[in-house]
Parts: structure tokens; sequence; C-alpha cells
């Protein structure tokens, strides 16, 4: 059986990850009401673990295969068999890996949660490999169901088994391995059915070793640049406040991120197909605009999350965990903003000019800055402490990605767009404050700010991106 591949068509982008986002935002919503902080914590602590194993041997891989797609796409056929077998060879490690730790003086219980966390790598990294080489190729459709279909694999099971079971946490554990499995096995299917027939190639394996493999300290140092705060919470508090903290970090997460990863899905395959053609105007050009629809989109989107950020918390968090969401919501929104677009932009830089070394450096700096300042700050100030430590160092490693990611590629920001934005958000915050306004409910308040921050923009902002948007948003 053959699966026609679809022309590009990037509203499956958005209508996609706009699902998977409601549904991701559903989960925290149900969970955080069924189980405790405690057990919410605990499920949090095994995400983490999962994204450490997945850090140090996965995504190297996942990352060189989407990388150098267009340099081996005359030779597809190859390229993805190279790729699955390096995959294979990865799972055989960790299998061997397993086998070691069983026979080590260790508890039972850091076992069990080793051979869990392993079985989730392999799943999570097999779907994030598939995912990378169905958007990379344009195969549309199959990403868009994709992307739809785990998180809802993921709620459905995760309420049977709680509600029916009676299993708590490990419910949510169980979920997140079937969802990612069931996804998995299926895009295999489709990408490997799909592809003409090729070889273990060691040119290719070797071009995938020498980009992915300096990024190894890269993912670890990124990872305890996001997730050490979780961790030292976990040390000086309790796997309690590790749920109540991830509960509004996975929150604003997924409020303000899931835009900006359609925006990547959408952009990159063109920025790289045009950088590996030589394409420098194209790049640069679609570049820009990147930029500018992380100032006229995402920077509103962050200040109307900060200014209703009560009214958010009450809907999508239990109340068990909303104390202190009235001092995290803000830090986070501007951390994300922050994050979000060193990721979606800055480091592509790195990335097209195969300058991986430069952001490990980067996120090393940003990991001890944030080792330090969490063991300051969380037993001064508790899961507030371990916000600001984060966003400390998140703030660092931006600047600097900035500086140095200019030094590699020219980067232009449209100061007249940035201009403009700031100005019509100021209008749209002064407005509501308006005492006829300021009365009305929080719905009513939301509604006129997006209306005259969508109006405003429009008039003055959109002609000056409109050139792009026929082209790249087809």
């Amino acid at each position: 059986m053959s699966v026609k591949l679809n022309p590009r068509k990037s509203y499956i982008y958005l209508v996609s990850k706009l699902g998977a986002a409601s549904l991701n935002l559903l989960s925290i919503a149900l969970f955080t009401r069924l189980l405790t902080a405690d057990l919410y914590g605990n499920y949090l602590l095994f995400s983490s673990y999962v994204t450490l194993v997945c850090s140090l041997l996965f995504w190297w891989h996942r990352l060189s295969a989407y990388r150098y797609y267009h340099k081996f796409e005359d030779e597809y056929g190859s390229y993805i068999r190279t790729s699955y077998y390096l995959y294979g060879s990865l799972i055989i490690l960790i299998i061997i890996l397993c086998f070691i730790v069983f026979f080590l003086p260790i508890s039972l219980t850091i076992k069990s949660i080793i051979y869990m966390s392993g079985v989730g790598a392999i799943v999570k990294s097999n779907f994030d490999l598939n995912q990378n080489i169905l958007n990379i190729r344009r195969i549309d459709n199959v990403f868009g169901i994709n992307v739809i279909t785990r998180p809802l694999i993921f709620v459905i099971v995760g309420l049977i088994l709680i509600f029916f079971f009676s299993i708590n946490y490990f419910g949510l554990i169980y979920a997140f391995i079937l969802s990612f499995l069931v996804v998995a096995i299926y895009s295999n299917y489709i990408i490997l059915n799909n592809s003409p027939k090729g070889i273990f190639r060691l040119d290719i394996a070797s071009k995938f070793a020498s980009y992915g493999f300096p990024m190894i300290g890269l993912f670890i140092f990124d990872y305890i640049l996001t997730f050490s705060d979780r961790l030292f919470l976990d040390h000086y508090m309790g796997s309690g406040m590790v749920g109540v903290y991830g509960a509004n970090y996975d929150l604003i997460k997924q409020i303000l991120l899931f835009l900006m990863i359609i925006q990547s899905y959408i952009l990159y395959p063109q920025i790289n197909k045009a950088y590996e053609k030589g394409d420098q105007t194209t790049v640069h050009k679609i570049l820009s605009f990147n930029l500018s629809i992380f100032i006229t989109i995402f920077m509103p989107l962050c200040i109307l999350v900060i200014y209703f950020n009560q009214f958010i918390t009450a809907i999508f968090i239990g109340e068990k965990f909303t104390e202190s969401s009235a001092q995290l919501i803000p830090i986070f929104s501007v951390m994300f903003l922050l994050w979000g677009t060193k990721i979606y932009h800055f480091d592509y830089f790195f990335q097209l000019k195969e300058k991986t070394k430069y952001p490990m450096y980067i996120l090393c700096l940003g990991s001890i800055i944030n080792i330090c300042f969490n063991i300051y700050l969380i037993p001064k100030l508790g899961i507030v402490g371990a916000a600001y430590a984060t966003s400390v160092a998140y703030l660092v490693v931006f600047i600097i990605s900035i500086i140095v990611s200019g030094r590699l590629m020219p980067t232009k920001i449209d100061a007249v767009v940035l201009i403009k934005t700031c100005i019509i958000l100021i209008i749209c915050i002064t407005v509501i404050n308006i005492p006829l306004i300021v009365s009305l409910n929080t719905i009513a308040k939301m509604t006129i700010f997006l209306f005259i921050y969508s109006i405003l923009a429009i008039k003055f902002n959109f002609q000056r991106i409109k050139p792009h948007i026929k082209y790249l948003y087809q």
C-alpha cells in the first residue's frame, strides 16, 4: 500500500498544532485536578528523565537527519535507511546499558525509573525523528494527523487508567509511552513504505556524526538549563512543588511556544533548502520576516498572558496548583518569549553555518548560572526563586546568542515594526484601563485588547510583512 505525498499546505501546521495545544492544555486542566501535586510532580520528574536520555543519546541524530535532508535528497533511499540504522544502533546501546544497570547494587526503585525512562526515550525519540522527516519532506497531512493523535491517545489512556484502574501517576507514564509508540509505529510504516531502495552509507553516517556529536554537549547543557530547576525543587521542597511549578511552566509553554513551533515547521524547511542551494537573498528575507512575526505576534501574546494571567490559570490549572501562579506566570511568559526567539530564530544561524559548538558554549555558561542561582534562590524564595534563576540564565543565553549569531550571519531587525508594535501595545493596555472598560469582565477586556491590537496591527504593520505571506504560507 502506498500513500500519496501531499503538496505543502501550511494551514495543516496551524490546525494540527492548535489542536495538539488544546489537548495538552486539556490534559493539564484534567490531571492537575485528578492528581495531587505530589503525584503530578512525580510524573513531571519522569518526563524530565526521559528528556535527559533523549538529549544524551538521540537528539544529535534527529537534528542531523533534519539538517541534511536537502543535501542527500537525490539519494533519499540511502539517506533514510542510514538514518534508521543509526537510530536502531542507539536502541541497542540503551538495551546494553539497561542490562548493565540490572547488575548494579542500586535499589529496585531506581532501576525501575531507569528502565521506564529508557523505554520512554526510545518511543519519544522515534516519534520526534519521524516528525522531523515528515516535516522536512513536507508530508503535511501525516505530520498533522500525528501531532493531534499523540496527545489525544495520551489524554484518553490516562483518563481510563486513572478512573477505571486507579493507577495514579503511573497511569500518565503508561499513557505517555503508549501514545508515542502507537504513532511512531504508524509513521515508520508511512516513511519506509514510501522510500526507494537504498543502503547504509558510511559517508552519510559520518556527516551525521560530525555535525551531531558536538551537539551532545549542547543538549546536556540545554537539559541542565531547562530542567535543573525541577530537580533542585524536588531536592529542597519535594515533588509537590515540582508539580505546582511544572503545571504553571507547562501551561505557559503550551500557550506561547506552540505558535512558534508552527512557525518553525513552516519556515525552517524553506530556509534550509534556500541555504543549501546557495540562495542567500531568500535566506535573509525569510529570516527577517521570521523575526518580524516574533515581534508582531508572539510579543503581544506574551503581554496578553501576563496581563490576564489569573484568569488563564483559573481555567487551565487545578486550585491546588495556582497558589504561586500570579508570581510565576509573568516570569515564565517573558522567559519563553526569550527562549522561543533564541531557539526558533537565532539558533538557525548556528545550524546553517554548522557551528553547533557555539551554542554549546553559550548553554554551558547558562547552565552554570542556572545551577548557582537555583542553589542560592530556592532556599530563600522557594518556588519563585527557581523561576527567577532560570529566567536570569535564559536572558544571558539570549543576549549572547544574538551577539554571536550576528557574527556568523547578519541579522536585520525591522525597527519600524518593533516601534509600531510597542506603541500599539501601549494603546491597547491604556484602553482596557479606561474606567468604563476596567469594570467589565475579563473576557470582555481580553476581546477588546485583541480587537484593538488586530485592527491597529493590520493597519500599520501588515503592509511591511504582506509581501512574504503569500509566498511562504501557501
